[in-house]
């Protein structure tokens, strides 16, 4: 009766040794596309699965399935990344799993929100969960690694509390004490296809004597599979990876004196660096953002084994700078230096280097001023310039002043050189087919007479100097005196009907092929008001006067019969009046200014005296530079 009593107790402290083989499945993290990356989700599926590992005892043969295992099991329909709701079961009995698990990220407010669930497939019920909220990944990945412990224990219930006494137990095969590490380190081991409380090597683990299948995963590396022999205690297993990498370059040319380490990298939405970065096979999204040049965003196709290098020279980024100087509370009209170099005085409106020293005032004071410039964005800055007492200039001789003198006003007169190019056209006219009278004998009509005007075109040029006259910084007057040379022609088919009033007599038709020329060379005068607009652009309107010097006019006319031409010289009136209209933008350089401009000029009398005669239609791209 003893013996039997002693054996019933042995039984039961050994019952935990002999457990049944059970395998728990982690299945993808769930969140939406535009909250999570691909990686942010796996890595977080990953550490999930770590922390399942850490806590299910593999001596006591359970099995945590890896990623590859569960997507090689499920159906060629069916991926993990899309499993969710009623399909965690699903997937629980196709991968033949006895507990799956699961994390959830959604938004919740300003924050992110994690909840993870452990399913008991047998029953199909709930058997442990927890939530929790974080501002960022990096709190949702703390509180998978707090909460998953006790989360994972609800599965194997005291078993896991007992996984020290089962390892040490001398029930069964022996076991031994096996160093693994691998070159590079970091791999994560397996063996005979299970997850062990060695996660990342090198590390040691407590295996039976024999033979055993190894299997070490590492990112950018090839899986490794291999066999080995476990002989003795302490024995060392020393294997090494084979990369799975290629690697991208990225050497920018940054021209200037700047800092490269403030340049920031992202490939993939992750952190990334200048110089080498070793990536997975295949497309990649790379952003190289530095606060004094413009960004760059390229795809990047990365082949195993090989360097893809990027060395292209960056740009100067420009920012919007709208700066005023103010002195007492008092606005300052003073000279403005980005990197040394004079570019206006204030108030200033402009583009600007990202980066740039930007100063303001004279040679004897220049001041530095403080702006956040942005890539593409206008900045307004209001600086105060410090009084004589807190920056003191260097002395000079006094002398003595009337007590009504004023001080010097802002340069009012500029004056300079101009260059445009010309689309000339006309309007208003039909080329003296519509005027054609009809007898006491017979109709006109004629077809085809507006397309000659519609083909009607050409080019020119002018070329002249320029005066501007500010009444002040809002109002001007602007004058031009150009010689214009205008070009232009036209072709077009006519038909002429003549229907006689005879009935007996039927009507005629004559078929013309018409070609019509025209040059002239003229002095133009523009006389226009100029309204200055925000970000240094203008609006301008007023009459121009131009005055003939020459004009030659070509009419060919061809029929059956042959083709006849007729020729003019000064044709056209000596005066002509027009209104002109434009918009433009003021670049300054130093003590100079360019204009970029684009006019519109319709003429209001006509070109001669006749009573089909043409008025000007054109179109002008001005250049002027402002130097005197």
């Amino acid at each position: 009766m003893h013996s039997k009593i002693s054996l019933f107790v042995l039984s039961f402290l050994l019952l935990p040794v002999f457990t049944v083989a059970k395998q728990i499945a982690v299945l993808e993290t769930v969140a939406q596309s535009d909250l999570l990356t691909l990686q942010e989700k796996q890595y977080l599926t990953d550490v999930l699965r770590g922390e399942a590992v850490n806590v299910l005892p593999a001596e006591q043969d359970w099995t945590v399935m890896t990623r590859e295992s569960i997507n090689a099991l499920l159906p060629p329909e069916k991926t993990a990344e899309e499993c969710e709701g009623a399909c965690i079961a699903e997937t629980g009995k196709a991968v033949s799993a006895d507990f799956v698990a699961q994390a959830r990220v959604i938004k919740f407010g300003s924050s992110l929100a994690i909840s993870v669930e452990l399913y008991e497939m047998a029953d199909n019920k709930l058997v442990s969960s927890f939530n929790g909220r974080g501002a960022n990944v990096e709190d949702i990945e703390k509180i998978i690694k707090e909460q998953s412990p006790d989360f994972f224990k609800k599965a194997c219930g005291s078993a896991c509390d007992n996984q020290s006494a089962v390892e040490e137990a001398p029930i069964g095969h022996q076991r031994v004490i096996v160093e693994i590490e691998t070159d590079p380190s970091g791999a994560v081991p397996m063996v005979d296809g299970k997850a062990i409380k060695c996660t990342s090597t090198p590390c040691k683990a407590l295996l039976e004597v024999g033979e055993h299948r190894l299997t070490l995963s590492k990112k950018l590396f090839e899986d490794k599979d291999s066999l080995v022999n476990i002989v003795e205690n302490n024995q060392k297993l020393s294997l090494k990876l084979e990369s799975n990498a290629g690697s991208l370059a990225l050497k920018p040319v940054m021209p200037g004196k700047f800092d490269q380490n403030q340049a920031r990298v992202k490939i993939d939405g992750e952190n990334g660096q200048l110089g080498i970065n070793e990536l997975t096979p295949g497309a990649h999204k790379v952003v190289i953002k530095h606060p004094c040049y413009d960004p760059i965003k390229l795809d990047a196709t990365i082949e195993k084994g090989k360097v893809l290098i990027f060395s292209d020279t960056l740009k100067r980024g420009v920012g919007g700078l709208e700066l005023e100087v103010h002195q007492g509370g008092k606005p300052q009209s003073v000279p403005v230096y980005f990197d040394g170099v004079r570019v206006g005085v204030t108030p200033f409106s402009g583009e600007v280097p990202l980066c740039a020293k930007i100063e303001v005032g004279d040679s004897s004071n220049r001041e530095t001023v403080l702006a956040e410039l942005k890539w593409r964005e206008v900045v307004k800055v209001v600086h105060e310039m410090k009084s004589s007492k807190e920056n003191p200039v260097a002395p000079q001789k006094e002398t003595a002043k009337p007590k009504d003198q004023k001080k010097p006003l802002k340069k009012k007169f500029w004056a300079g050189a101009f260059v445009a190019a010309t689309y000339n056209d006309f309007y208003g006219t039909e080329f003296g087919f519509g005027n054609l009278k009809s007898g006491d004998d017979y109709t006109l009509k004629v077809d085809g007479a507006d397309d000659l005007l519609g083909n009607y075109w050409g080019v020119g040029a002018n070329i002249g100097v320029s005066a501007l006259y500010l009444f002040n910084p809002m109002l001007a007057l602007h004058a031009d005196l150009g010689i214009a040379s205008r070009r232009g022609s036209g072709k077009s088919d006519v038909s002429v009907k003549v229907f006689w009033n005879d009935v007996t007599r039927q009507p005629e038709k004559s078929d013309l092929e018409l070609e019509y020329y025209v040059r002239q060379i003229n002095i133009d005068v523009p006389l226009a008001l100029r309204v200055m607009l925000p970000k240094s652009t203008y609006a301008e309107l007023g009459p121009m006067m131009s005055f003939n010097l020459y004009s030659k006019t070509k009419f060919s006319v061809t029929d059956v019969y042959g083709t006849e031409d007729f020729r003019e010289h000064d044709c056209f009136n000596a005066f002509e009046l027009a209104i002109v209209s434009g918009v433009g933008v003021t670049r300054p350089f130093g003590k100079t200014m360019l204009d970029v401009g684009l006019r519109f000029v319709v003429g209001v009398t006509p070109l001669s005296d006749g009573d089909d005669s043409p008025r000007t239609w054109q179109w002008q791209l001005n250049v002027a530079y402002w130097f005197i």
